[in-house]
């Protein structure tokens, strides 16, 4: 039997090589060919290069310059192009044909065809604030970045003191075991990421010669992670600290997908991040991305309120952009976001949205979407339809690898199957496949999308500026409160009493905990950073009395840097 479709025949499309690396995300695109990116980094596309290696079998992609790169092989990296060519083995004219076919970029300019592009340059500040979601979301790891961020909504808590104390002591700890294993301490980073008041800085007595900034906007210098350290005495710990003068209110989406790229690329084995007072779409998006999120608060009633808040708020934002197609869903939503008015909670969300679920998943909508969606493009296709068979959302996610296989065959295939189809007849399937792809994944259950959410992060409580026994009445109130209403679970750190000395810590020049070592309120932190790190208890005690004579050494000096800061 002959084929319907027309052979080939056509002048091979002309392409703008910027425009198309411009229009494709490089990590969207990863997906699109069936890696499995986590977190930016996937095992290298050529794992046989790494047998008679010692370098980790690795690749990593930068969503910035939208490049990626194996740190072993010389021949695996470059643009989205080379990835797709590598990847497919495929010249690189089909790899850029399939991706202006994939991102509508302009070609066939003598026959005047007109695409628009999906250039970020070109969006609103809406859908370029969309596409940072996407991007926030699409790391895949439902265990979010590997970093411990600490954070609290209300200003005085004493939280940039806590995590600088417990940054010290957990950067010891490292050496120590290092120096016990004779091996190189793990690095630790502490990362100020409070754009407004960034008091890492003051605390450590040390200002960086570059802030996070300048590596967005001072292009000139060229700046990496690496540059924007901060060093410190302490051998394997330094700080990270953005301007104490904001340029701008907020920070701009690329520049949060940089920084969230450079923090979970950073080569420290442990990252600590000290987040500011206020609830702002930046820390929002920060903190929707960091597993582990310990909250600082003291023991007034607005503190404790703001952490309910605050933990409200970051189940909320996500799930906002995620039921806004339904509005039977983004209503229900609404109703938890004013649970101090309604009690609505989230055990009542997640019975509501599986009623929703049930409602969406009827064999009416299925077949329709199989009859209009899937069954045209299979017949385009020549594949077999589905008879005698009832519809199931099971059986319809079936159909997406097996569309998938075919669509690949005439994208990609060097010969045969690829050249029966004409530019245009491939962009018109291409978008009828994308559409399906894009359909089921809208099957996604919302409570199956409230669990995803909820599975992100882990909890934490220190109560600082409080004695023992309060400090255990506030948790037990809170962690009922939270597990009751919210459904998350939130682990309880320890509490910090109010001392004098703490209150006049940023006189000392240097880190609490190295210019009083002795204090007896340090025996709080040993305590929190036990628990933090997951050691027996008492044994950070132990590893600091060991490193006394180290701990009196880096008193001296800090003492000597700054009186040569002084004398200058």
């Amino acid at each position: 039997m002959t084929s319907r479709v027309k052979v080939f025949t056509e002048k091979p499309a002309s392409f703008n090589k910027d425009e198309i690396i411009r229009s494709n995300n490089i990590i969207e695109v990863a997906r699109e060919l069936g890696l499995k990116v986590n977190k930016n980094v996937i095992p290298c596309i050529k794992i046989e290069n790494h047998v008679n290696t010692d370098g980790p079998p690795t690749m990593s992609f930068n969503p910035v310059s939208n490049t990626y790169r194996c740190w072993v092989c010389k021949d695996v990296g470059g643009t989205v192009i080379d990835l797709v060519t590598q990847v497919m083995d495929i010249p690189e004219e089909k790899a850029m044909e399939y991706l202006a076919i994939r991102s509508e970029t302009s070609s066939l300019p003598e026959k005047g065809q007109v695409f628009h592009t999906k250039g970020l340059t070109r969006l609103d500040p809406g859908s370029r604030e969309s596409i940072f979601q996407q991007f926030i979301s699409g790391i895949e790891d439902r265990n979010g970045i590997d970093l411990i961020a600490f954070a609290s909504i209300k200003g005085g808590t004493g939280k940039s003191l806590v995590v600088n104390n417990l940054s010290v002591l957990v950067s010891l700890i490292a050496r120590y075991i290092g120096l016990h294993k004779e091996s190189d301490a793990q690095r630790v980073e502490l990362i100020d990421l409070d754009f407004g008041k960034p008091d890492q800085r003051i605390l450590f007595n040390r200002e960086p010669e570059y802030y996070i900034e300048d590596v967005f906007y001072n292009k000139d210098a060229n700046l990496s992670w690496d540059n924007i350290r901060g060093r410190t005495p302490i051998e394997n710990l330094d700080f990270i600290s953005p301007c104490p003068v904001r340029r701008s209110n907020s920070l701009y989406y690329l520049n949060k997908n940089e920084i969230l790229y450079m923090l979970h690329n950073s080569d420290a084995l442990i990252k600590l991040s000290d987040f500011g007072g206020g609830l702002n779409k930046d820390s929002l998006d920060f903190l929707s991305n960091i597993k582990n999120k310990i909250f600082v608060i003291n023991p007034d009633r607005a503190s404790i309120e703001a952490v309910f808040n605050l933990i409200l708020s970051l189940i909320y934002s996500p799930l906002k952009t995620s039921f806004k197609t339904n509005r039977d869903a983004a209503n229900l939503l609404e109703n938890l976001r004013n649970h101090h008015r309604t009690g609505f909670t989230v055990m009542q969300l997640r019975k509501e949205l599986d009623k929703i679920d049930k409602m969406n998943g009827r064999a009416n909508s299925l077949n329709a979407f199989y009859n209009d969606l899937i069954a045209p493009l299979k017949k385009k296709l020549e594949l077999p339809e589905i008879n005698g068979l009832e519809l199931n959302l099971g059986r319809l996610r079936e159909e997406i690898p097996i569309l998938k296989e075919r669509v690949n065959q005439i994208m990609f295939s060097k010969n045969g199957i690829s050249g029966k189809y004409t530019y245009t007849e491939k962009s018109k399937i291409y978008k009828q496949f994308s559409e399906i792809r894009q359909t089921m994944s809208g099957y996604s259950t919302h409570t199956e999308r409230l669990e995803d959410m909820l599975k992100v992060s882990l909890f934490g409580l220190i109560i600082n500026k409080c004695e023992r026994n309060l400090a255990r009445e506030i948790k037990d109130e809170l962690i009922y409160r939270i597990e009751n209403a919210l459904s998350m679970k939130m682990t309880y750190l320890g509490n910090i009493p109010e001392t004098e000395d703490l209150r006049n810590v940023s006189n000392y020049d240097m880190p609490f905990a190295i210019s009083q070592i002795n204090h007896p309120v340090l025996n709080y932190f040993f305590e929190i950073t036990d628990k933090i790190i997951g050691l027996k208890a008492g044994s950070t005690e132990k590893i600091i009395e060991e490193q006394k004579g180290y701990i009196y050494s880096l008193k001296a000096q800090w003492q000597e840097q700054t009186r040569k800061l002084e004398y200058h």
